[in-house]
């Protein structure tokens, strides 16, 4: 099983941002990407998401060879 290092980037959408929370975000974040070498990143705030219960999404794109 791969983890996270074919990642090459990844988009986070989020409902409701607060800046309070971008600590929280790379907090989880950090338990998954590496810290050394991270991928690319961006942080969207919209307006909503396919199901209203639904507050965060990620977009990750990944390189396999």
């Amino acid at each position: 099983m791969r983890g996270f290092e074919p990642v090459a980037g990844f988009t986070i959408y989020v409902t409701d941002y607060d800046p309070a929370m971008l600590a929280v975000l790379r907090q989880v974040r950090s338990r998954f990407i590496s810290a050394e070498v991270p991928p690319a990143s961006a942080l969207v705030a919209v307006a909503a998401l396919y199901d209203p219960c639904v507050r965060v999404e990620i977009d990750a794109l990944a390189v396999v060879q």
